[in-house]
């Protein structure tokens, strides 16, 4: 997702993005963090992202 990169790498690792959003998720499970934490982060993701990367926040969301 940096500069106008896919939240995936495309490698056979996952992008950075989607693993921090994990370490959020796990955080919010364990309530170590606000359960509404990773909606939060979600949401200013989709609001800076370009379409491509709208795309691919939404395919992490599902």
């Amino acid at each position: 997702m940096q500069y106008g990169k896919s939240i995936d790498d495309g490698e056979n690792m996952q992008g950075v993005i989607p693993c921090l959003l994990d370490i959020v998720l796990y955080l919010c499970e364990k309530e170590h963090v606000k359960g509404s934490m990773i909606f939060q982060l979600l949401e200013d993701l989709t609001e800076m992202s370009t379409m491509r990367n709208c795309k691919d926040i939404f395919r992490y969301k599902e």
